[in-house]
């Protein structure tokens, strides 16, 4: 880092001060650094990212379990086939 590119590390620092999982680019596959880490920041800031935090929606399901859909009509909610779910993504 120098004085030149340390604004683009800003981002990088503030969520390590707030505690949120830092991770590093190696090889195509991003690897988590712990908080305690010693970061050096030696790297371009392109091969750092914040980890991202897996999304939650609802979704109705059928009691079939074969039929999903992202959205029912309000008509819909007294039919007992459908049933509303809570899905969280996964991130790898």
């Amino acid at each position: 880092m120098n004085k030149e590119n340390a604004h683009l590390y800003l981002p990088l620092v503030q969520a390590l001060a707030e505690g949120k999982t830092i991770q590093i680019k190696f090889d195509d596959e991003w690897d988590d650094r712990p908080n305690t880490w010693d970061f050096s920041w030696t790297y371009p800031p392109d091969r750092y990212r914040i980890k991202p935090e897996p999304r939650t929606w609802e979704v109705w399901a059928h009691k079939n379990d074969k039929d999903i859909i992202a959205s029912i009509p309000s008509t819909w909610i007294t039919d007992d086939t459908w049933k509303r779910i809570t899905v969280r993504e996964v991130l790898e």
